[in-house]
């Protein structure tokens, strides 16, 4: 499921795991969803909530998929800011569109860590700018 090989580039684990994220959505499956996130996740910037953590995570996505809300979800790679053996960082945009035409666009720096298990995870979101916008449903 996600990328564990050593000689992997940082461009090819940021790609594989937004590819698995992708799908994991796509195909409305919780477990696999929620095995890209790591139990120590935070995410800051929220504009309903100071930090967000990985319960909180699981909860919000579990309504998105049993509500069938979250039509898509689509990642624009902006760029790579920090490169180290167990952690990665990089700018992101966040595409999130829902079956009402809502289309949620964030602004976020994602940090992706090799845990234990040598499974890369999503440790820490900060979203830096949201915006939002509707357009009419057929």
């Amino acid at each position: 499921m996600i990328l564990n090989s050593a000689d992997a580039t940082p461009q090819h684990i940021i790609q594989h795991w937004i590819e698995a994220m992708t799908r994991s959505i796509n195909e409305r499956d919780l477990d696999v969803h929620m095995r890209l996130v790591s139990p120590k996740v935070q995410v800051y910037g929220m504009p309903s909530k100071a930090v967000i953590n990985y319960n909180e995570w699981r909860e919000r996505r579990q309504g998105d998929f049993s509500g069938g809300e979250l039509l898509s979800i689509r990642y624009d790679i902006q760029r790579i800011i920090t490169m180290m053996p167990r952690r990665l960082c990089f700018a992101a945009r966040e595409n999130l569109l829902n079956t009402t035409g809502k289309l949620i666009m964030l602004d976020k720096s994602i940090i992706l860590e090799k845990e234990a298990d040598n499974i890369w995870r999503v440790v820490e979101e900060s979203i830096k700018d949201w915006k939002i916008k509707q357009y009419a449903v057929v």
